[in-house]
């Protein structure tokens, strides 16, 4: 192969990416002794599990609100009831974030394709308000929540506080990937540059030309300066709908358990 074969086999995977694929990146399984791997753990990647009995015990929290990080927001509570029995492996991933005879996600919520577009603002949102989630549980689960009762006020400041902290983060890494694009979009229209030289006797850099300008659209469509993703999160009324909502939800929860326990019991289940 030479540059214009890798040039155009990257531009292809390219708008995976927002399917949540990464057209870079590769993890590769290597087997090792299994009991010799064993380490703390943190998160549950929801669906990969084959479980006993007891496992039923968990399920995935407050799914209702359609969040996601839902599997490290159970991964927290399980610690927190688990403790140091609460461990990982190194095992097999038996699964593909895409399909690979469409590069596109087979069950994946809140992406929508309309012809060139590709717009994950609403994934986005999810995975805003489910870091906020996740990381305000953490801070729970360390203050002796679900076990302990924790008042009202502190689950509402701590929610607050993180919506905070995350809007931050965010802003941050906005602004840096806005600098990404503006270099990115410089790179890819540079007449100087060889994949913009002789484009009629390459019509495979010609194609992986117009794969890039896609994936700098999309780019730009969710992440750019108008980001409909962005203003959502920063709308007080938004994040005060979802501040209840969170709050409510962690609120309920030992409720939720107390009531999963019980249907258990129903089926002679431990």
């Amino acid at each position: 192969h030479d540059h214009i074969a890798c040039f155009s086999h990257l531009a292809e995977k390219l708008n995976q990416f927002f399917d949540g694929a990464h057209p870079t990146k590769n993890s590769y399984y290597q087997h090792e002794d299994v009991l010799k791997t064993i380490k703390p753990a943190r998160t549950i990647y929801t669906g990969n599990y084959i479980f006993n009995q007891q496992g039923m015990r968990h399920f995935i929290p407050f799914a209702s609100l359609k969040l996601r990080m839902a599997g490290p927001t159970l991964g927290r509570i399980i610690k927190a009831d688990a403790g140091e029995q609460f461990v990982s492996a190194n095992l097999p991933m038996l699964h593909n974030r895409t399909v690979s005879s469409t590069g596109k996600a087979e069950f994946r919520p809140g992406i929508s394709h309309k012809k060139a577009n590709i717009d994950i603002s609403d994934e986005f949102n999810r995975q805003f308000f489910g870091d906020v989630m996740l990381f305000s549980m953490q801070e729970l689960c360390e203050m002796g929540y679900p076990e302990k009762k924790i008042p009202l006020d502190i689950i509402g400041e701590t929610v607050r506080n993180m919506i905070k902290f995350m809007l931050d983060k965010y802003s941050t890494r906005h602004h840096d990937i806005e600098k990404n694009i503006e270099t990115l979009t410089s790179l890819i229209n540079n007449p100087q540059h060889w994949w913009n030289e002789n484009m009629q006797q390459e019509a495979g850099v010609k194609s992986a030309k117009l794969h890039f300008n896609h994936f700098l659209n999309n780019i730009n469509l969710n992440f750019g300066k108008n980001a409909s993703g962005y203003k959502f999160i920063h709308s007080s009324s938004n994040q005060s709908m979802y501040t209840k909502k969170i709050v409510d939800a962690i609120i309920s929860f030992p409720d939720d358990r107390s009531s999963w326990k019980h249907t258990l019991k129903n089926y002679a289940i431990k």
